[in-house]
């Protein structure tokens, strides 16, 4: 995504009498520095760059058809490289904004004013948090996946249970009212004596039959 068309940008801070200016680095990532109009009148007063010129905290060099600029930081001094071209392009934008702000005041300090901002940081932050995301995302697709597969294995076993419990119960049992197959090559002409043996007891009849005697015996006597 690109910030603004050229690869320079300068805007006058009127509330802090300060400069912000703006360099693109890349598509995604963004160079802000500001400065005092004390750090931009040298720069803007420079009628060529063959050798360093500008401020210690603002300066350029063309050599070679190329040209750098060096801008000082929190971190030291910081350079980059740009075409002839975008080095006078960015002292024309600096001079037009140079007089909109007034060179005598005193710049303001304003709390939580950046010295150094770079995008690229604020696009890591923006991939760890894409990231965690993800993993979050993914965490909680895992976790259902899971549930979901118990679910399936718990629901596949009980289907299990009631068919083989269908399967005992339907056991096959045949009506009574169905007809009984009898062989017909089966005799039914018997004959026969059936003995059926009696257990006679002879001792018994044979002591009554003396009893009876004797009792005969002493009736006559009288």
């Amino acid at each position: 995504m690109g910030f603004f068309a050229d690869l320079v940008h300068v805007k006058a801070d009127k509330e802090r009498n300060m400069l912000r200016l703006s360099i693109r680095m890349s598509e995604e990532s963004l160079f802000e520095y500001w400065l005092m109009p004390s750090d931009v009148k040298p720069f803007i007063d420079a009628q060529d760059f063959t050798e360093w010129r500008g401020s210690d905290n603002l300066k350029a060099r063309i050599k070679n058809r190329g040209a750098s600029v060096g801008i000082k930081t929190s971190e030291g001094m910081t350079y980059v490289k740009m075409s002839e071209s975008h080095v006078w392009l960015l002292r024309a934008k600096l001079e037009a904004s140079y007089f909109e702000l007034d060179p005598d005041a005193n710049p303001s300090q304003a709390v939580g004013m950046p010295s150094h901002v770079t995008l690229d940081i604020i696009a890591r932050m923006q991939n760890e948090f894409q990231m965690n995301m993800l993993k979050t995302v993914s965490e909680m697709i895992d976790t259902k996946f899971s549930q979901l597969t118990t679910d399936l294995s718990s629901q596949l076993q009980n289907i299990q249970v009631v068919a083989t419990s269908s399967v005992q119960q339907n056991t096959y049992q045949s009506p009574s009212d169905e007809p009984m197959f009898i062989p017909s090559d089966i005799t039914t002409d018997l004959s026969g004596v059936a003995n059926v043996d009696k257990e006679e007891k002879t001792e018994d009849v044979s002591d009554a039959l003396a009893a009876l005697r004797k009792l005969k015996k002493q009736g006559s006597k009288k």
